[in-house]
């Protein structure tokens, strides 16, 4: 189960861009700093109001990142989990290799809820492990909505695409990418967690909601995360900037682990 939450405000959650039929009255989410290495844990709750002519209540969706699990390399134990109050669920995954081709930055985009986890390797082309899911009030309503979710994978950009979310359905794919360690990465998501491991190339991840782990990555790292923590764990020392909620994040050694 999700941990305990602590409630606040959020007026800067919901705005304009989003242009979506979900509307999110309010923003729940705690901070808590494991004690174990490299662990963080970001939760964070969205309430969704039914239907205007349904009974007065609203649908939950949760959102968990333990970056001690970054080092997964399969959907089940994905560092960023959801949980939700729909009844009903399904969920498939797709993997494929791409080539970067002449593309001299991999940009990931993901979508409002989904995370991003990407782990650098030596060979030439980027393998991509897509975690789809799909929750609706009835079964084949969560089908019909996987089913309308496309992942895009060409070279040089990872995205996906999905029906409008609403109060009666909603959907996130989380993405996993082993890329040439010595790749440009450019990553953001909205709620999901960024978890990035032995890069040599330029790291450049931004993150609305949720936490951003690094480590063993060597190479210029921007990272940001507005409410979300930043965990840097043997990362260079020199072409690093790191922020969160608009501010900088402390000058910390390369190694240990830091977390903020």
């Amino acid at each position: 189960p999700p941990p305990k939450h602590v409630v606040f405000p959020s007026p800067k959650w919901h705005t304009a861009e989003t242009q979506l039929p979900l509307v999110r009255n309010s923003f729940v989410s705690e901070m808590s700093t494991m004690k174990t290495a490299g662990s963080i844990l970001l939760a964070t709750l969205l309430f969704v109001p039914a239907g205007a002519h349904a009974a007065p209540q609203r649908q939950i969706i949760g959102t968990t990142q333990d970056h001690s699990s970054a080092d997964s390399i399969d959907c089940d134990n994905f560092h960023t989990q959801t949980y939700t109050s729909f009844p009903a669920k399904v969920r498939d995954q797709e993997q494929r290799e791409i080539p970067l081709g002449a593309a001299d930055v991999l940009k990931i985009n993901s979508t409002e809820e989904g995370g991003v986890s990407v782990r650098g390797w030596d060979r030439p082309f980027a393998r991509v492990i897509t975690c789809k899911h799909a929750v609706a009030e009835t079964k084949g309503q969560a089908k019909k909505v996987l089913g309308d979710i496309r992942v895009t994978a060409r070279p040089g950009e990872i995205g996906s695409e999905g029906p409008d979310v609403d109060a009666t359905h909603v959907w996130w794919v989380n993405v996993i990418v082993f890329a040439p360690k010595n790749a440009n990465l450019d990553i953001t998501t909205e709620n999901g967690g960024i978890a990035v491991r032995n890069m040599t190339g330029r790291v450049n991840a931004h993150s609305v909601n949720g936490g951003i782990s690094l480590a063993q990555c060597t190479g210029e790292n921007k990272v940001s995360s507005e409410n979300g923590g930043v965990t840097l764990d043997k990362v260079s020392s020199g072409g690093r900037e790191a922020r969160r909620g608009g501010g900088a994040v402390p000058n910390a050694r390369p190694s240990p682990a830091r977390r903020w």
